[in-house]
């Protein structure tokens, strides 16, 4: 990491200071906060407290360096100008609508500072925004760029360390210091409980969700990837190469399909935009590249025998209940006073409550043969039948209470004046009911159940068209009485479903669809500038070789939220890889102009002296 030289003033050593904090620690942080939740939030959470280890305190130094940056920045600005760009504008009306949308809220509190476990509320986002501004203009210099990046490439080497011995069964965080790290000490009772390891060995880092190490992993490996072609250091090569390699591992820990989407694209997008450099640097290349096939190999062959088949064609594999359910799917439930209709792909199953006793029937009516075993308190009923063999339930008489299992799934029913009610997240009761639902009709299990997701946040736009309903508070006006839906492509009935798993989605709910098209023109007008000035660029001079390596980077994040959401462990690295992106774009452009007004200037002298001779 490139230490900062004497010519930079104490005003912007400090700004670039507060960005190296926000992109090399931020991301690290994990510490418990116990936060006490309101009652609105207790009917979206499974307990009255929310023991966070991974969002709040990196929400709260995010927080606290913003505002930090702000004292700084206003003298700064005062002393040194502000850089002039239409940038700003995208951000501003992304603002705007982000304040409206979270004042206006039904939810305020929650808009302000954000869902539990996420805190991605209105503060995070016109955080994030500042950042990018405060980026654009105190990285202007070669040495302040190399000393950010490099803050981030530091904290990239320790990511990706301790990801690969999460991904080896040596959890940093499952060992008794590093529990007593993380927990504060009056709950040092609880450290020898912790237990965050996610199903299938999966690399969850600082970041709690695999899914997030994917959307990190992608960014950092194309944004390295881009300097080392680009590189003709020696040094500089064998250390840019080995920590690819090493956040390469990192991704493919994850087994992040996002990830290794928005991987491809950005190895697309830099394949084009280097190609000349390519050619003239393809022997270390090939060299990186036979590393990255044998990285894939050794892990696929340690622990990850789907992991190509689900990365070519995206799921076909479904969790372990669905497995063992093979095409005898749920397809509904239904109810209709003291009638219970289950009805699978295979079959139907008739529940009925009539005179203080339940019956089974099949689709045609004919009473199913079953079983009666009874103990204190509950009946089960066994059904005999081979094609039924699946199904059992089990009835609590004085609760009214019946429960269905069906292949490691349940579901539990209450009979209310006659009325069969499903039991949900919370134990709340929720009717039997459809939900509005628009698209991927059969194909709800697309991308890990995301088509079921998408299809029941997509009518949620209609009330969004101007304002959205605050940000952070898709989880408080996702349909979660669905719970049919969940049982079905969620494989559990207390589930509460928090994201929508795609960044547009998220910001046209929260925050509202105009602040979606501002989000997207200055996404995509980025990108496009920067196609335009590199495309046939020679890219000798080094804001060229960064801006191309960031917009690559940009390029496989933006792709990754298509898939995953914006969350506090990896945005604020995300946009203040933008916001060097953008000045870097803009000292490029500004010397284009420059070089156009010398041509022009050099042309007039030279018709001047032509008329003077001819006089």
């Amino acid at each position: 990491m490139p230490l900062l030289k004497g010519k930079f003033k104490p005003l912007q050593k400090t700004l670039l200071f507060l960005l190296a904090f926000v992109v090399a620690v931020v991301p690290l942080i994990v510490f418990l906060r116990q936060v006490e939740l309101s009652e609105t939030l207790k009917m979206y959470w499974v307990d009255e407290v929310n023991n966070d280890f991974f969002s709040y305190y990196k929400m709260f130094y995010l927080l606290l360096v913003s505002l930090a940056l702000l004292v700084f920045f206003v003298p700064y600005t005062l002393r040194n100008g502000i850089i002039k760009t239409y940038y700003y504008l995208p951000l501003a009306i992304f603002g705007i609508f982000a304040l409206f949308s979270s004042v206006l809220s039904e939810y305020p509190r929650v808009a302000l500072w954000g869902f539990p476990d996420r805190y991605e509320g209105l503060l995070v986002i016109l955080a994030y925004l500042f950042l990018t501004v405060v980026t654009i203009n105190v990285n202007r210099e070669k040495e302040a760029v190399n000393f950010v990046i490099g803050a981030l490439l530091i904290s990239a080497l320790f990511l990706g360390v301790h990801g690969i011995f999460q991904y080896a069964g040596l959890d940093f965080f499952q060992s008794d210091l590093g529990r007593e790290l993380i927990v504060p000490s009056e709950f040092r009772h609880i450290a020898q409980k912790i237990d965050f390891r996610v199903p299938g060995g999966r690399i969850y880092s600082t970041m709690f969700n695999p899914n997030y190490v994917g959307s990190y992993g992608a960014m950092l490996v194309i944004l390295l990837l881009g300097f080392f072609i680009q590189s003709k250091d020696r040094k500089n090569i064998f250390i840019l190469g080995a920590l690819n390699v090493l956040m390469f591992a990192y991704l493919l820990g994850s087994k992040s399909r996002a990830g290794m989407v928005g991987l491809i694209f950005g190895l697309i997008l830099l394949g084009f935009l280097l190609r000349h450099q390519i050619k003239d640097r393809w022997r270390p290349l090939a060299v990186l590249m036979l590393v990255f096939c044998f990285v894939f190999l050794g892990m696929q062959a340690f622990s990850l025998p789907d992991f190509a088949r689900e990365l070519i064609m995206p799921g076909t594999l479904n969790d372990e209940g669905e497995k063992e359910m093979g095409a005898s799917r749920l397809v509904d439930i239904k109810s209709q006073e003291n009638h219970l209709k289950i009805i699978t792909e295979k079959l139907e199953i008739n529940a009925i409550w009539e005179n203080n006793n339940l019956s089974l029937y099949d689709v045609y009516g004919d009473r199913l043969s079953y079983s009666r075993s009874l103990s204190v308190g509950q009946t089960d009923f066994n059904l005999k039948e081979e094609e039924y063999s699946d199904h059992s339930f089990t009835l609590y008489p004085q609760e009214s209470f019946l429960v269905w299992n069906y292949n490691n799934r349940r579901a539990i029913f209450k009979l209310v004046d006659g009325e069969f009610f499903i039991v949900g997240f919370n134990e709340q009761l929720f009717e039997l009911k459809d939900v509005p639902s628009w698209g991927f009709a059969g194909r709800e299990r697309l991308g890990s159940s995301r088509g079921y997701i998408w299809s029941r946040s997509l009518p949620l736009l209609t009330d969004t068209l101007l304002l959205g309903y605050g940000a952070d508070t898709y989880a408080m006006h996702f349909p979660q009485e669905d719970i049919v839906g969940k049982l079905k492509f969620l494989g559990s009935t207390h589930r509460i479903v928090d994201k929508p798993h795609n960044i547009y989605l998220q910001t046209a709910i929260n925050t509202g669809i105009p602040s979606l098209l501002a989000l997207l023109a200055l996404w995509g007008g980025y990108l496009l500038h920067s196609l335009k000035l590199f495309w046939n660029n020679d890219l000798q001079r080094w804001e060229a070789q960064t801006g191309v390596a960031i917009a690559a980077a940009v390029a496989a994040y933006c792709t990754t939220g298509l898939f995953n959401d914006s969350v506090v462990a990896v945005a604020p690295v995300f946009w203040v890889l933008l916001g060097i992106g953008i000045s870097m774009n803009l000292k490029m452009t500004d010397t284009k102009e420059s070089k156009k007004k010398s041509k022009k200037k050099t042309k007039k002298k030279g018709k001047k002296g032509k008329k003077r001779k001819g006089a």
